[in-house]
Parts: structure tokens; C-alpha cells; sequence
């Protein structure tokens, strides 16, 4: 899931056109592949990491038989803090957005 340009999409839309991700964002450190930021959403980010987890996956270990969408039913905190704001710029959004769509 690493290096899928998301951030340096979101980083010109947020300079040319001032979208913003709401919320608090993952911060980068100055030394990260990122040094001018991710514009992700941390809780959703977090959200997202949960229902892989739950499926024994994660973004740094995709697995190959996809990600099903009616196995993950909790929601968790940082979910909970991100229902009622629309965004969001997260890579894992590729894998978890039907399950996002059916809360």
C-alpha cells in the first residue's frame, strides 16, 4: 500500500483549492517519506487498521484473498469520532470503503 501518490494528491488539492481533511492528522516527521505530511485523518486511518487487523491483515501485509467487508462489524473509538465528518485521504480506503459505506 506504500507510495500510491495519495498524499502528494491531497497535499496540491489542499494548496490550490484549500480542501482540508477535517480532524486530527497523522503527522510526519521531517525525516519521513513524507516530510510535508499525509493528510490522513488519524482516527480513520486507525479505523481502517482495525477491521484489517480483524481479518488478519494489514497495510503493510495485504493479503491476497481481499478484504470482506461483512467480517468486520465493530466499530471502534476512533471510528466513532469520524461518523458524523464526510473525508477522507487514507490508501487503506481502497480495501475498506464498502465497509465504510454500510455504516
Amino acid at each position: 500500500m506504500h507510495r500510491s501518490g495519495t498524499s502528494m494528491l491531497t497535499g496540491l488539492l489542499s494548496q490550490v483549492f484549500g480542501w482540508n481533511v477535517p480532524g486530527k492528522h497523522i503527522v510526519a516527521k521531517n525525516t519521513s517519506q513524507n516530510p510535508l505530511g499525509f493528510y490522513e485523518n488519524k482516527d480513520v486511518a486507525r479505523q481502517n487498521d482495525d477491521w484489517l487487523e480483524e481479518q488478519g491483515m494489514s497495510w503493510h501485509d495485504i493479503s491476497m484473498r481481499g478484504f470482506d467487508a461483512s467480517l468486520s462489524n465493530s466499530i471502534s473509538d476512533h471510528g466513532k469520532k469520524t461518523l458524523l465528518e464526510y473525508n477522507d485521504k487514507d490508501p487503506r480506503m481502497c480495501l475498506t470503503l464498502s465497509r465504510w459505506l454500510q455504516i
